[in-house]
């Protein structure tokens, strides 16, 4: 395969994954939560969305990460070296998400609407609950950081002719 062609792959995946998140968090979340009245309702679809947005994620996670290996092994630069770690760090965040967070939300979600609103254990869990939603948004928002540092540096790439990696022929000014 033509680093060329892997490079396209790459910005796509980013780009597309980077776009996914900004529209969900940005226009789906609020919407929902704006429209159902039924906070019980509003957060299984919430947790049902963040589900399949999770496995969305961690299967182009390993593709990235895939990628940035193959790169990485064969040219092993600076920037092959940020690829891999960017690769590696979003597979990681996108692992953390989905089989960590989500499901942690889910149950504690469960929790705190299986009680009442004014007992100890729906304040304990609620309280649980906060802390790893706002874990997840942090999670989310250095994800986003990243995916755009990543879009950011696909389109810089071209510098990479310098180092001898990709020979793409130059147009000389007349």
């Amino acid at each position: 395969m033509k680093l060329n062609v892997l490079r396209k792959i790459v910005l796509s995946l980013i780009a597309a994954w980077f776009g996914i998140i900004a529209f969900n968090d940005f226009i789906v979340v609020p919407a929902v939560f704006t429209s159902l009245s039924n906070r019980v309702e509003a957060a299984n679809l919430g947790m049902g969305l963040f589900s399949k947005l999770g496995s969305f994620e961690v299967v182009v996670a390993s593709t990235l990460f895939f990628c940035a290996g193959l790169v990485f092994k064969k040219f092993r630069t600076r920037r092959s070296a940020f690829l891999f770690l960017l690769g590696s760090s979003l597979l990681a965040f996108a692992l953390m998400g989905k089989f960590y967070l989500t499901p942690k939300i889910t149950k504690l979600n469960q929790e705190k609407f299986s009680v009442r609103e004014d007992s100890a254990q729906y304040e304990k869990a609620n309280e649980r609950h906060q802390f790893y939603h706002g874990l997840y948004v942090k999670l989310d928002g250095t994800k986003m950081l990243l995916l755009f540092l990543g879009i950011f540096g696909s389109f810089r790439a071209s510098r990479f002719d310098d180092e001898k990696i990709v020979l793409l022929p130059l147009r000389r000014m007349k």
